[in-house]
């Protein structure tokens, strides 16, 4: 989900990321910002706090998250700055991000806070309505597939993202597009009445 806030479009992949266990990395030894709360916000916290020189944990109430621990333990690490009741209301740089303004919901206070970075995670929002009649959804709205990316329906595949699948990384997308592009094929070719490559028995082969 993204914040719709002025210069968020503008500073995508300058800066504004979605993804903090892939782009933090880059991000080592500098101050940034975190939008986030609840549940999604235990694993980009416990990155952070370790990648992050300083980082502001931006939530919309009096608490990040119902876990006393483990609001504890990033107080412990000591690189957390929190910013209860509050709200992004603007992201600020030139080539890339600079600065995020923040507003106290309770205050009205405005805060301009000077990142490297803002790291959303507030969840994700799944367009699959458009093949709801050819596939099963689950509950959020991910497609259901099997690891070669086959669907319920002969000839549908699906990768990515949107499929049923905890870790949503663009190297774990790419390799289930490669995936279901090969099952595609693979489909295709049979259609046709063409050969088609199989997997091999490695036990078999070692054998010989």
């Amino acid at each position: 989900k993204e914040l719709n806030v002025p210069g968020e479009a503008k500073f995508k992949n300058r800066g504004v990321s979605y993804c903090t266990i892939c782009d933090a990395p880059f991000f080592k030894g500098q101050d940034v910002a975190l939008v986030s709360w609840g549940d999604l916000a235990r694993e980009p916290v416990t990155i952070l706090s370790s990648v992050a020189n300083k980082f502001y944990w931006i939530f919309p109430s009096d608490k990040p998250i119902h876990d006393e621990e483990f609001i504890e333990q990033a107080k412990r690490v000591g690189k957390v700055v929190f910013m209860p009741n509050s709200e992004v209301v603007e992201i600020k740089g030139d080539a890339k991000v600079k600065a995020v303004v923040v507003r106290n919901k309770k205050t009205g206070e405005v805060q301009e806070l000077p990142v490297a970075a803002v790291f959303v995670e507030v969840g994700y929002v799944t367009r699959s309505d458009f093949v709801r009649h050819l596939v099963d959804l689950n509950e959020r709205g991910e497609i259901i597939a099997d690891w070669e990316g086959k669907t319920k329906t002969p000839g549908v595949f699906a990768a990515g993202d949107i499929v049923a699948y905890p870790y949503k990384q663009a190297v774990i997308s790419a390799a289930m597009g490669v995936a279901a592009a090969l099952s595609a094929t693979a489909y295709v070719m049979k259609i046709k009445g063409k050969p088609v490559a199989s997997l091999v028995d490695w036990k078999a082969e070692a054998k010989k």
